[in-house]
């Protein structure tokens, strides 16, 4: 499915929030550090800064995806890798897009 938002076309169908928590991505022994830019109930968009190059997570790698939503919780999302690319070509900034596998918001109490 397709939206139209702000004269773009998207395929996103749930709503996105805009949230900034800090986040651990891992995959085997492969870890990055980066910031969830925005979070919907199915995915997430994490921005890295990395000189490793993300594109070593392929699509439809699986990943664990651990960030703090409250002083009181940690929240561990298993993922899978839906695309990467860089921000800007010449910079070090990566995005990677991921589908949030058996999504826990129910037991969030952060989201709840």
């Amino acid at each position: 499915m397709q939206i139209e938002r702000g004269g773009f076309m998207e395929r996103r169908v749930a709503d996105r929030i805009k949230i900034g928590f800090k986040a651990t991505l891992s995959s085997g022994d492969i870890t990055f550090e980066g910031v969830i830019d925005d979070l919907s109930e199915t995915g997430v968009k994490v921005l890295t800064y990395s000189s490793k190059s993300p594109k070593t997570f392929a699509p439809e790698t699986p990943i664990t995806l651990n960030f703090q939503p409250s002083s009181s919780e940690i929240l561990n999302l298993d993922c899978r890798v839906k695309w990467t690319g860089k921000l800007r070509p010449s910079g070090s900034e990566n995005r990677i897009g991921m589908e949030i596998i058996n999504p826990p918001w129910e037991e969030s109490l952060f989201f709840v």
